[in-house]
């Protein structure tokens, strides 16, 4: 018998599978999967890019994700072997608020990106309209006022913004959205929503009518299931200016998630399945506030 014969074989669609699969359940091995050979670099490339970092050092996040540091984002959305990957592949991305980003930038990135599921955008520029091409993004975190005009006095439009129809957890990193009842009422209404956090600065905010509007949103009586005020540097115990009226701390669908000041390494970690996400901690904390085992920090 020829040593060829004797070698082992798998037909090459198997083979694929195996890669593959490999690869979607332990996606932090994507890099070294494509040193294989040239077909299973192209069986598993575009898995590599299922999550984008765009600014963040890799000390920040984690070093098995894709990291745009050194090249300008424009010259690489303008890339043709990119271009073709994201346009399918990306379904996390992260943009800092660094990195000299423009608003056209992050309109070109989220036109390119228009699979992305889990967005987090951080730039101080004007958005507006920049997340006109999404139509999957189930969760957000960002200055939600950079996108829409939430001062008192405005219509404020979000609750039927065809984007947001299938965001399930929004993060809002600014105070404005929460200070205008209408703005938050709008939030509130979204469709699909079920969780809504906050940075621990807003929280002081969120006395009066924003903190009804939010009780009758929350379980039972509506259809949020969690709010979740973050401490992301400090605990609440250190921050008294932090703190949120009783009748909403005492309700069992509200959580405060403290020492999360590495959150962006914790938010790549959890993409590629290291680790629970901060909506995973909040929603475990919550199973264990309604049955008696907790309070509602942690």
């Amino acid at each position: 018998m020829s040593a060829s014969a004797s070698s082992p074989f798998l037909p090459p669609e198997l083979e694929q599978r195996i890669f593959c699969s490999l690869a979607y359940e332990q996606p932090y091995e994507v890099r070294s999967l494509m040193l294989v050979a040239w077909r299973v670099k192209e069986w598993v490339e575009h898995l590599l890019y299922r999550t984008l970092v765009v600014g963040f050092q890799h000390d920040f996040s984690s070093a098995a994700l894709p990291h745009l540091i050194k090249l300008p984002l424009r010259k690489l959305l303008h890339s043709a072997r990119p271009r073709a990957l994201f346009g399918t592949a990306v379904r996390n991305l992260l943009i800092d608020e660094g990195y000299n980003v423009t608003r056209e930038d992050v309109a070109e990135a989220l036109s390119l990106c228009h699979s992305v599921q889990d967005l987090v955008l951080l730039p101080y520029v004007a958005m507006q309209g920049t997340l006109d091409h999404l139509r999957g993004l189930k969760q957000l975190k960002c200055r939600l006022a950079l996108f829409f005009d939430c001062t008192p006095a405005t219509d404020v439009q979000l609750a039927h913004y065809p984007a947001l129809a299938q965001l399930t957890h929004l993060e809002v990193l600014d105070i404005e959205p929460l200070q205008n009842p209408e703005a938050l009422s709008q939030i509130l209404a979204l469709p699909s929503l079920t969780h809504l956090a906050t940075g621990s600065g807003s929280s002081p905010h969120l006395v009066g009518q924003p903190t009804n509007l939010l009780i009758e949103a929350l379980h039972p009586r509506g259809k949020l299931q969690a709010f979740v005020v973050i401490y992301y540097s400090i605990t609440p115990e250190r921050d008294p200016q932090g703190e949120v009226e009783p009748r909403l701390r005492e309700n069992p669908s509200f959580v405060a998630l403290s020492d999360l000041e590495m959150w962006s390494l914790g938010w790549g970690n959890a993409v590629l399945g290291l680790e629970d996400d901060l909506w995973t901690q909040a929603d475990k904390h919550i199973l264990r506030r309604r049955a008696g085992e907790t309070e509602g920090e942690q």
